[in-house]
């Protein structure tokens, strides 16, 4: 009898994986706000079975071996450990959020690393394949990164209020690690998109201007353009929100340093030095912000100047004509 349960227990947990590694991602949806959607989190850092979801995961992500899906699940997985830091701030247990980060950047560079492993090489068709899954992983990772700047702001919003001075900076911390992390991918993601642009250059004879429209196009079809456009609508709004929450805070922050009766000089210091720290990080953030954006604007703005011109000359062109029919008549 006892044997039996082993072996049904063993059974389970092999098809547990199996569906795991075979199935697709199921899982309910958290509106972290409008348009921006974060999968739930699953085990919590403060579970006893968190080391063993964790085990599974990798035993799954390792069980991948396509490239391109190995870098999507591998950032659905850091999307999961994003809303466990979640979590487990709204829960005030930050230090578990930190477990969780950790995970998170795991995973992250695990997408780089099925990234770098893209096949690019050899032929034509290789290399354009190539371009077309680098330019889908990459707007996944740009959302990824949409959604890490979602989620910090709206903790922000939800809990700073209630937040000790030592957990709210230890809250800027955790996402400074993930946001750091989320920067790298992206910035791999780019360079891997440049090396692989290159390739495609050399092996079809195109000159800049027709390996351009050929990018232009498949990021047109892949909706990289589209989306960037909308997150940078998003961004902008989400940027005057953490500017008002940074109002509040810092406001709290003084009132709280004018009214302390008891501190010493040193504690004053301590906390005038935060509250610097505070808004030094706020601007960091919102200016890094605005400089992602504006690079992957750039080629979109560019080609839209380009119509602009062009459609203006034609304008001009026919107006001349219309000009000189009226004249001769």
């Amino acid at each position: 009898m006892k044997m039996e349960t082993i072996k049904l227990g063993a059974l389970f947990l092999m098809t547990f994986l199996l569906l795991g590694t075979l199935g697709t991602f199921v899982s309910a949806q958290d509106v972290v706000e409008e348009w921006v959607e974060l999968e739930e989190a699953g085990t919590t850092p403060d579970s006893p079975l968190y080391g063993l979801d964790n085990a599974m995961d990798r035993i799954r992500l390792a069980f991948t071996f396509n490239r391109e899906r190995k870098a999507e699940r591998a950032m659905l997985m850091a999307e999961e450990r994003l809303a466990e830091a979640d979590a487990m701030i709204t829960a005030n247990q930050t230090a578990f959020a930190e477990r969780a980060q950790e995970r998170h950047d795991f995973f992250v560079q695990k997408a780089e690393e099925a990234l770098a492993d893209i096949e690019s090489d050899g032929e034509e068709a290789v290399a354009e394949n190539a371009l077309r899954i680098i330019t889908r992983i990459q707007n996944r990772i740009e959302a990824h990164q949409e959604k890490v700047e979602a989620v910090h702001t709206r903790i922000l919003e939800r809990q700073s209020e209630t937040m000790t001075d030592e957990q709210l900076e230890h809250l800027e911390e955790v996402f400074a690690n993930i946001k750091e992390r989320a920067n790298n991918a992206e910035a791999q993601v780019s360079q891997r998109k440049e090396n692989v642009k290159t390739k495609y250059k050399v092996l079809t004879e195109k000159s800049d201007e027709e390996v351009e429209e050929v990018l232009d196009e498949i990021e047109s079809e892949e909706e990289l353009a589209q989306n960037r456009l909308s997150r940078k609508e998003r961004a902008e709004k989400r940027i005057e929100r953490a500017n008002q929450v940074t109002e509040k805070i810092v406001t709290r922050f003084r009132a709280r340093l004018q009214n302390a009766e008891n501190l010493t000089e040193e504690q004053k210091a301590l906390m005038e030095q935060r509250i610097n720290k505070f808004e030094v990080r706020t601007e960091e953030r919102n200016e890094a912000i605005r400089e992602r954006l504006r690079v992957h604007m750039d080629t979109d703005d560019d080609d839209s100047t380009d119509e602009v011109e062009d459609e203006s000359e034609t304008e001009s062109n026919q107006g001349n004509g219309n000009g000189s029919g009226s004249g001769n008549n």
